[in-house]
């Protein structure tokens, strides 16, 4: 796997918890108090500023992930609340100079066979089985959006033969 992809995921285990550990706090202070929209707005937006701080990305992308989540904390389950949190932890996917065609298609495969839940049906820790076990539906969002901009990439630039038979 690719060095730069490997990383990332590492950052994303270790983000997550923060990441976590903030929601609950802010989910938290709004089961427990009556805001009024003022509070509840200021409230959002130092959370949206933790999150930034935490994960290194744009307040607009935290923001609408969380929008798209469909976020209400006072009737989110902590599972629920996990999903957002690996939402948000996991990084934006985007162009990898340096990867090679092999890779490309080890990205596809994960895709294509979703091997997140393979590998963690068989026990074999490719980056440390919990989290990746636990969320391989996001982590696989991610691998395809990764592997699309990649691809579309080396496309454009006319750097790659062969991968065109890796069809989602």
């Amino acid at each position: 796997m690719n060095t730069i992809i490997l990383s990332e995921i590492e950052k994303t285990k270790k983000t997550f918890p923060l990441v976590l550990k903030e929601i609950r706090k802010h989910a938290m202070g709004i089961a427990n108090t009556h805001q009024s929209v003022f509070t509840f707005h200021q409230s959002y937006k130092k959370l949206l500023n933790k999150l930034c701080e935490i994960t290194e990305k744009g307040i607009t992308i935290i923001d609408s992930s969380i929008c798209l989540f469909g976020w209400e904390t006072t009737y989110l389950d902590d599972y629920a609340l996990q999903n957002l949190s690996i939402r948000i932890s996991l990084p934006e996917p985007k162009v990898i100079e340096n990867i090679t065609e092999e890779e490309l298609y080890e990205i596809c495969e994960i895709v294509k066979q979703e091997n997140y839940r393979v590998r963690a049906k068989f026990n074999i820790d490719l980056f440390g089985l919990n989290i990746e076990h636990r969320f391989s539906e996001h982590f696989n969002d991610y691998f395809e959006k990764l592997l699309e901009i990649n691809l579309q990439h080396l496309l454009d630039c006319d750097d790659v033969e062969g991968v065109e038979e890796c069809v989602l």
